[in-house]
């Protein structure tokens, strides 16, 4: 009885979660489209337009927090996280994700190294999906003004990505519980503009797809996301 209590309650949490999420939805697409039209003003001193450019950096932000929240609700309801293979240049995918986080932090140093011609069978949305939140992860936690660096390599359709940063290092506690859903924050700190929810994604994400994904961390190498993909061309 208490256990069919508890699901209910979880149903309607996942339920309402995903209710609100979809609501944010055009509120957002407003602010981004408002912080578009104004960048295109010829009136807009630059320390406005830096204004306006944080405005629409925090609509993105935003925006990928409401597809996480959406995305893990629709999973928790189906009991899945579908995946549509296709094949794909994942070598390209890579090179998008760095060009829009290299305008999102362009103070950083994102820095992309492939081997392998990148075609491959998988849901290339999905994992664009991946490397943006394994991105935006590395970037938020590592200080200003040292690199993110992005390896990709590509051997017999198997392909192993490993996105590394200069944070501080990793207890063993977090990283037990680093891909389970609304753990906040990857030092136990605080919140720092997450779900909670964005590495549980990945994990979900990467599981579909039949690879792996694992993380190092030390105070001498910083921390890496290794992941791997089998995504052997059909």
């Amino acid at each position: 009885m208490l256990h069919r209590l508890l699901r209910r309650m979880e149903q309607g949490r996942d339920q309402f979660l995903g209710m609100v999420g979809h609501d944010l939805r055009n509120p957002l697409t407003t602010i981004k489209l408002s912080a578009y039209a104004l960048m295109q003003s010829s009136t807009l001193t630059a320390d406005d337009r830096q204004e306006v450019v944080l405005i629409e950096q925090s609509a993105n932000r935003m925006c990928r927090l409401t597809e996480d929240l959406l995305e893990f609700t629709r999973s928790r309801l189906e009991g899945r996280f579908p995946i549509e293979p296709r094949r794909a240049d994942l070598h390209d995918l890579c090179y998008r994700s760095v060009r829009e986080y290299k305008s999102l932090y362009p103070g950083r140093k994102i820095g992309l190294s492939l081997e392998g011609d990148g075609e491959g069978v998988c849901d290339p949305d999905r994992i664009s999906q991946v490397l943006s939140n394994l991105l935006d992860n590395a970037l938020r936690h590592s200080p200003d003004g040292t690199p993110v660096e992005i390896r990709v390599r590509d051997r017999q359709g198997e392909f192993t990505f490993e996105i590394h940063n200069e944070g501080p290092p990793l207890s063993e506690e977090v990283k037990e519980t680093l891909f389970l859903p609304y753990v906040q924050d990857m030092q136990g700190k605080g919140n720092k503009g997450g779900l909670g929810l964005g590495l549980y994604i990945v994990d979900q994400i990467v599981r579909a797809h039949g690879g792996t994904i694992q993380v190092r961390s030390a105070a001498e190498e910083g921390t890496t996301f290794d992941l791997t993909l089998p995504c052997r061309p059909v």
